[in-house]
């Protein structure tokens, strides 16, 4: 019920002709009932799907009824209802359009499918049962027809056709004399009253057929097939099951029980360990073959070819099956098997010739594919391949070898061969080839380059830069000509200050999109949804504030809002894009049972985790309840803690107590979780539970009842800085602020957490020596940081450096103070997607700095810091070896760790704006490997690595997608003009946020136990390098006797994770 959206629709069927509004496409499907078209609403353009039904009589009732089940549902499992249109023989609902067909279909495109995958589809069946049940509607024909899949090449599920739903009364339960005789639950073949656990059964079934591709009940004809269900005739064989999981054995079991009463209901479901594993992938499962679910498929279709009708609304009942000599419930026959929708002819009659690949009869899969919808080719066999065009001399030469050899070897020129058409050579074979796409990618952009050097020099145009996907080579002296015709053309290109990101919405709230262009002359702002362009409304405005941001404004939003934008802005020097989400904002989903970490006599210490499900929004707090195991009736102890943890007083010693957790984001509360077990106190006299300071402090705030903030404002950072630096104080940083503890130490700082004296902000102080050997590296930090003002790097507040002291102090915002590293190490799993979100802020961060002409230069895991353990928020700290760089290279010193070091600064050559990029791609592989790509056995080794390039696959995660792999590909070149720039890298596939990417980024979960060793090294390592000067120590010490190393950011990560 986590996953519900708002309440049901209320739409009635108009008398209007369908035609007015919406043009019909292609036919997508039929079945019993009728058929089902691909419409597109002529106002709008939008896609949808048309369930056309012909009929009349008693047969309008069942047509009635599906459009009523479907105003009382709306969750996104179901397909959703959007119009409907009734003529005198006609009757058809408007849908929504899953374009991603048949979940068999998508499953059997596959070689492999794992039980996890299984698992998750099963999961999302349920969720949208979970919903009809709660709003007292059964499905009563479910069936794997029913489950299509949103998206080509995606795994969200829907559930459609509700031609069967009807409203569930206990005490009057009615039989049902319809359905498809595999999924019928026994209840249905005897005639007895059906409800919510006919549902069940039919999941069951399903999970069967899925996990081993044979359907448990099927017989020669569908007489035998309800008579094994009648009499309950079914094992799981030993052959089918010995690889796959106790665990789903058990789940099968409990559904396929022959009384209904006897079945697990979905909430039960919902709640077995098997489907924990669409969460956690298992090391090493088995992998089940789809041959013998493809076999099943296609006599699925054999079944639905006998059913489906020509034009006119059938339904037949399953006592058919007794009394037709066939034995089936839609006998078979010519009158009965209806041809399918001719295509629509767009050429008259004009013949248009065919290859000889359409001669050959086969049996297609429905196609919910549409126009411009593709779906994801699986035929690269690694990361180095693709299917590409040839651009090869030599490949006319071996075609003609190929036709000779296929000429007389061809069967298909004797079998198929169309003597009426004389269009056709049935020898000509299709010839595809596999090239390594390494090998072209200079040829990818060769027409491209020679155009723009053509251009070069023009005043009056700019050129608008191809955002590359893959990258070949680029001359030095092209890139050095860019470079130099861009410092002397006048005015600067256009760059994104603020980026739009991701927008949670609320079905019929405000909400807004905003960014924020510069540039010279002033850029001009387009907005886009899924490439097309946004067109204000009376609901939806584009407005721009003071300041000069760009405002996409809904008023209010809707669903029909999601999807992904994108923002460029123009000018006549150039053009930048930036893209985001709009996703739908729900409430959480409950948490897991918290545990009981402590225990003492009259106090129990709670720890939890976050919840799998934030709704797409961040959670804010929780509510802890408590009972004695014996009562009724739940005790709120608090609604206001904001944090993963919870010392519950006052407790009756030697006493069993259980508990349970609600989670609230912006948009409500969740369900209550699951309760824990029950949970015994120790006698009267056990020692007292101790917390940390830090837990204390946040135990102390929840008890006094402070309120919790729902949504608090961003502020606007402040952007005079760039014009007017930050300039050195020469007063005591200790007059204005109090410093509580030592985060950290580096070579030559400590980082200490501050309180402002007037106003008790927390801030973030770095002391630093000044000294001869370190001035340099000191003044050069404070030079980059005194002008730099962006979201994704830390702001410097003011800057000391007392008179006759040699401790300088960056006063700079407060942040967590965990670095990425150990924010990720410290979970059990992590996943792709979440290294990616990573990647791209630090890539924000990096183009900011490239703009005003910086580079970072010393890019590692403890200079990028998390914002928020909560929330995916990094920004980029320690400026000490920040450099200025130009476009056409400038020589600067190594600096940064030599294993995060570019292989130009290693071999003191110049360094590039691309240099930063190459510690990206080190810090990317370290996050998808645990490993460092470049580390030898001595500092020679690495450095020799790192100069050629030498570095091993083998050793990321083997769940990698091929794009992250491809990705790390890209930057990980020898010259730095071969690298893209940090605004083409936004642009590689592995970082877009389509919602095929984002899926297949989220399936990819990785463990971290091998980032923790890794992290555990590499802070050992830094461990060696803390500073020992004795003026910083002193510094430290003079703070007072309470300043101590603090623990609070360990503290608060192992319980948030």
């Amino acid at each position: 019920a986590g996953d519900a959206a708002s309440n049901g629709r209320n739409i009635k069927p108009k008398t209007k002709l369908l035609g007015d509004f919406y043009d019909l496409g292609d036919e997508l499907g039929r079945g019993t009932q009728g058929i089902t078209y691909h419409a597109v609403e002529r106002l709008s353009g939008r896609n949808y799907a048309a369930k056309v039904m012909h009929g009349k009589g008693e047969l309008r009732s069942f047509m009635r009824n599906e459009l009523e089940m479907m105003n009382q549902l709306n969750h996104k499992k179901l397909i959703r209802l959007y119009d409907a249109y009734e003529g005198p023989h006609t009757f058809t609902l408007v849908t929504e359009l899953a374009s991603g067909g048949e979940l068999l279909y998508n499953l059997t495109k596959q070689t492999y499918i794992t039980e996890s995958e299984i698992a998750g589809y099963i999961r999302q069946i349920l969720w949208g049962l979970e919903h009809m049940h709660d709003q007292n509607i059964a499905h009563l024909g479910l069936t794997p027809g029913d489950l299509l899949i949103s998206h080509p090449g995606g795994d969200d599920l829907k559930i459609c056709d509700f031609g069967l739903a009807r409203r569930i009364a206990y005490a009057r339960l009615a039989s049902l004399e319809y359905g498809m005789p595999e999924f019928v639950a026994p209840e249905i073949v005897k005639g007895e009253g059906v409800g919510f656990a006919a549902d069940m059964w039919a999941v069951g079934v399903i999970t069967h057929l899925l996990l081993t591709g044979v359907s448990l009940f099927r017989g020669v004809d569908d007489r035998t097939t309800l008579t094994n269900i009648k009499e309950n005739r079914w094992e799981l064989r030993e052959d089918l099951w010995s690889l796959l999981s106790t665990e789903a054995r058990d789940f099968v079991t409990k559904l396929l029980v022959y009384q209904a009463e006897g079945r697990l209901d979905v909430k039960a479901a919902l709640r077995h360990p098997w489907l924990n594993r669409a969460d956690k992938m298992p090391p090493n499962q088995h992998n089940i073959t789809t041959d013998t679910l493809r076999n099943y498929y296609n006599l699925l279709k054999d079944w639905y070819s006998n059913a489906s009708c020509r034009t006119w609304y059938r339904r037949m009942p399953l006592e058919g099956a007794y009394t037709h000599p066939s034995k089936m419930v839609y006998p078979p026959g010519r009158e009965y098997t209806p041809d399918a929708t001719p295509p629509p002819d767009h050429t008259s009659k004009s013949h248009t010739p065919r290859t000889w690949e359409d001669q050959i009869p086969s049996r297609q899969p429905l196609d919910y594919e549409l126009g411009l919808i593709k779906s994801e080719s699986h035929y690269q066999s690694g990361p180095d391949t693709y299917l590409l065009q040839l651009r090869d001399v030599d490949f006319p030469v071996r075609l003609r070898e190929y036709m000779k050899v296929a000429a007389d070897r061809c069967p298909l020129s004797r079998d198929y061969n169309d003597r009426d058409n004389p269009h056709i050579d049935w020898r000509m074979p299709v010839i595809r080839e596999r090239r390594r796409f390494t090998d072209i990618m200079d040829e990818e952009i060769d027409d491209e380059r020679k155009e723009r050097i053509n251009r070069y020099g023009s005043p009056d145009t700019y050129t608008l830069r191809r955002l590359r996907h893959e990258l070949g080579t680029r001359p030095e002296s092209h890139v050095e000509a860019e470079a130099l015709l861009s410092a002397r053309r006048e005015g600067m290109a256009p760059f994104f200050r603020e980026k739009p990101q991701i927008l949670p919405i609320e079905e019929d709230k405000p909400a807004q999109l905003v960014c924020y262009a510069v540039g010279d002359p002033r850029p001009i702002v387009q907005w886009f949804k899924n490439d097309m362009v946004v067109t204000e409304s009376h609901r939806v405005k584009i407005l721009e504030d003071d300041l000069g941001r760009s405002i996409l404004r809904f008023g209010p939003a809707h669903a029909i809002d999601m999807g992904i934008y994108k923002v460029t802005a123009r000018n006549k020097s150039g053009q930048t894009i930036a893209r985001c989400r709009v996703v739908l904002a729900e409430t959480p989903h409950s948490p897991d049972s918290p545990d009981a970490s402590e225990i003492s006599g009259n106090e129990i210490l709670l720890r939890w985790k976050l919840p799998k499900i934030d709704g797409n929004s961040p959670i804010i707090c929780y509510n802890v309840q408590y009972k004695e195991s014996d009562a009724v009736d739940w005790i709120d102890v608090a609604s206001n803690i904001d944090h993963e943890f919870y010392l519950v007083r006052n407790l009756k010693p030697n006493t069993s107590y259980q508990f349970r957790l609600a989670s609230r984001n912006k948009i409500g509360w969740s369900e209550k979780g699951i309760p824990t077990m029950a949970i015994k106190t120790l006698d009267e006299g056990a020692p007292k539970i101790q917390l940390s300071r830090a837990m204390r402090h946040l135990q102390d705030i929840v008890e006094s009842g402070q309120e919790v903030v729902l949504e608090e404002s961003k502020p606007h950072l402040d952007y005079r800085v760039e014009k007017s630096p930050i300039h050195w104080s020469h007063e005591q940083p200790t007059d204005k602020y109090n410093y509580i503890s030592e985060i950290s130490r580096g070579r030559f700082s400590v980082v200490v957490k501050g309180i402002d004296k007037s106003s008790d902000e927390v801030i973030v102080a770095k002391l630093m020596e000044y000294r001869p050997d370190t001035e340099v590296q000191v003044d050069a930090e404070f030079e980059a940081l005194r002008s730099l003002r962006h979201e994704r790097i830390t702001s410097l507040i003011e800057a000391y450096k007392p008179s006759n002291n040699t401790v300088a102090v960056l006063i700079q915002e407060k942040l967590q103070g965990v670095d990425v590293l150990t924010y990720l190490s410290s979970r059990h799993e992590y996943t792709e997607q979440t290294v990616a979100n990573i990647i791209t802020q630090i890539l924000d961060g990096l183009q900011y700095l490239h703009w005003r002409g910086y580079c970072h230069l010393d890019l590692q895991p403890d200079n990028v810091v998390m914002a928020s353990v909560r929330s995916v928020e990094v920004k980029l700290v320690d400026f000490g070896a920040a450099q200025k760089v130009s476009k056409i290279g400038t020589v600067v010193k190594s600096l940064g760790h030599p294993e995060y070091t570019a292989p130009e600064v290693l071999s003191e050559e110049s360094a590039y704006p691309q240099t930063d990029i190459w510690s990206v791609g080190v810090l990317t592989y370290v996050l998808l490997s645990g490993v460092s790509p470049f580390r030898g056995a001595n500092s020679d080794e690495t450095r020799q690595n790192t100069n050629f390039v030498r570095f091993r696959f083998e050793h990321l995660f083997k769940e990698l997608t091929q794009e992250a792999t491809r990705f790390i590909m890209l930057v990980f070149k020898r010259h730095p003009h071969k690298r893209p720039t940090a605004e083409e890298c936004h642009e590689h596939r592995w970082l877009l946020p389509t919602e095929f990417m984002i899926k297949r980024r989220d399936r990819a979960v990785f463990l971290g136990n091998r980032l923790k060793d890794f992290c555990e090294e590499y802070h050992a390592e830094k461990q060696k390098e803390m500073t020992k000067y004795e003026s910083l120590t002193s510094a430290v010490r003079s703070m007072g006797p309470n300043v101590t190393r603090s623990n609070s950011i360990q503290e608060e990560i192992l319980a948030v994770f």
